[in-house]
């Protein structure tokens, strides 16, 4: 967090006074690097101590403009530059590196390690405390770690190092931390080189991956999507390997669930699924004029009217072509429209999409797609969020 020379001030006595114009109430002090960098705040005019202060003060190798340039150069070059890249717990650490130089040690050999110890200080500082007077930081790492997760050894710890952080998120410390409570999962990472943190929080949210090739792609250190749009990814995967299950019973496909292990890539699935997709388009075709007239003879009338550039699919007829037109697999969802699961809608314009809507409990849209399932602009996505709340608003006066 960067403050404005109106926001931060030195005292006299080289504190760091903190104002936020927003609530001129509220104020922070931090004192200097040699005094502890211990953090207050103004309670009815008294200065109350904080256990713990969340809020970085560095951001980059780079020093900030302003006044309080003064204060944060007075805490050691070394220091800054160890804790700079971790957001998560920054200041939290640069007060246990004041604390005692053997952190600071830590911090530069293994600093993830030294990111989890802090975290786990300032979950329980009564037991952590006692730690720290009996001399923790005396002892090897492996003990350290041993302490933090109840085992450890020398590839764990070689591992750790291995761990590559990108902006020193709560998500990251999450991942990392996750990974070594479980000797199983350190050993499914240990042969790689670098280990970045997304490709661990997508073993957290998606354990079952540890079987499938998929993984390979988020090996890449330099993954520009970072965790959030990797797990995005993967969910676009699972979804597309669903559909392809679904649409695979139709088809009958032979070795469907080799040829769904082989894919190695998302492009990969895409592409699989698209493949299917016309197949499966063509045997509804095929089918259209007799199985599928009987079997889905009336669609549920629509849960909200249409509007001129979005309109309601409601008969089997209707969604067959939405399908082939648009070339993915909606007419899969004859079933689950008919059983009153979700209403399909063709979307005209700002772009020619698809959109589904999730029924049951609380409504909502669940998918809009374009062709061959592409994603639509921010602002097809706000007209169509639009219409939505507007239809819901009208039902809920209408009850």
């Amino acid at each position: 967090m960067m403050f404005d020379d109106e926001e931060a001030k030195i005292d006299r006595r080289g504190n760091l006074i903190i104002s936020f114009p927003h609530d001129p109430a509220c104020k922070l002090k931090i004192t200097p690097w040699q005094d502890g960098l211990n953090c207050f705040a103004l309670e009815n005019g008294q200065w109350e101590r904080l256990a713990i202060m969340m809020m970085p003060i560095i951001s980059g190798a780079e020093l900030p403009e302003g006044s309080h340039k003064q204060f944060i150069k007075k805490i050691p070059q070394r220091v800054r530059r160890a804790v700079s890249g971790l957001r998560h717990y920054q200041f939290a650490m640069m007060q246990l590196a004041a604390r005692d130089d053997r952190f600071m040690d830590l911090i530069e050999s293994t600093p993830q390690l030294a990111w989890l110890f802090t975290e786990a200080y300032y979950m329980d500082p009564d037991r952590w405390t006692d730690f720290f007077e009996e001399g923790i930081l005396t002892q090897k790492q492996t003990v350290i770690m041993k302490v933090l997760f109840g085992w450890s050894s020398k590839s764990a710890l070689k591992v750790m190092r291995k761990i590559r952080v990108k902006k020193g998120s709560d998500k990251e410390l999450n991942a990392i931390r996750f990974l070594f409570q479980s000797d199983d999962r350190v050993r499914f990472v240990r042969h790689m080189k670098i280990i970045p943190t997304h490709y661990l929080s997508i073993l957290r949210t998606f354990p079952e991956l540890t079987k499938h090739k998929l993984l390979e792609q988020f090996k890449d250190p330099d993954y520009e999507g970072g965790i959030i749009a990797a797990i995005a990814e993967v969910n676009r995967f699972n979804d597309w390997q669903r559909d392809i299950e679904r649409m695979g019973r139709v088809l009958e496909l032979d070795h469907l669930e080799s040829k769904i292990g082989s894919v190695e890539s998302s492009n990969q699935m895409r592409e699989f699924h698209d493949e299917v997709t016309d197949e499966y388009n063509k045997l509804i075709q095929q089918r259209r004029s007799v199985s599928l007239k009987e079997r889905f003879k009336n669609f549920p009338p629509p849960p909200y009217g249409g509007t001129d550039s979005i309109l309601p699919i409601t008969d089997i007829d209707d969604l067959i072509e939405e399908g082939a037109s648009m070339r993915h697999c909606v007419t899969s969802y004859a079933s689950l429209v008919a059983e009153g699961r979700c209403y399909i809608y063709r979307v005209i314009s700002p772009q020619r999409a698809t959109m589904e809507i999730r029924l049951g409990g609380q409504p909502s849209i669940s998918q809009l797609k374009l062709e061959r399932n592409k994603e639509p602009s921010d602002e097809c996505w706000k007209h169509v969020q639009s219409w939505f709340d507007q239809a819901v608003k009208r039902e809920l006066k209408v009850a």
